[in-house]
């Protein structure tokens, strides 16, 4: 959380599968495409305080608390082993087909314990 206070961003916790809530501030790595979660933060691409939405802010946290499950199984390994998963499993974007999240398999968890934000045919 503090790599996105120093961002300017407003954060919040509370009962949102264990982890804290940031929004809005400067741009960042963390906040591209949807958000990140990084270790139990959530770091939202939103301008606005997502809970304005409230059944999709409900199902995005759904997916984002099996990211943070994934965080406590690997610990600190967990960010190579995805970016190595975005990289190795992905290629249907190389051929136009996109929507990479439903080949990563840590999407592909996600998507299925928490909830397919991306909208993938899940097996």
């Amino acid at each position: 959380m503090d790599e996105a206070r120093a961002n300017k961003a407003t954060c919040f916790t509370g009962s949102y599968y264990g982890m804290n809530v940031c929004f809005g501030g400067r741009d960042s790595v963390l906040r591209a495409r949807g958000g990140t979660t990084w270790g139990n933060t959530f770091y939202s691409a939103s301008k606005s305080d997502p809970r304005l939405q409230p059944l999709a802010f409900r199902n995005l946290m759904a997916h984002e608390g099996v990211h943070y499950r994934q965080w406590e199984m690997y610990g600190p390994d967990f960010m190579s082993l995805y970016l190595t998963a975005q990289a190795n499993e992905s290629y249907p974007i190389l051929q136009g087909f996109g929507r990479e999240g439903c080949y990563n398999r840590f999407e592909r968890e996600a998507n299925l314990r928490g909830y397919n934000v991306y909208g993938c045919s899940i097996r």
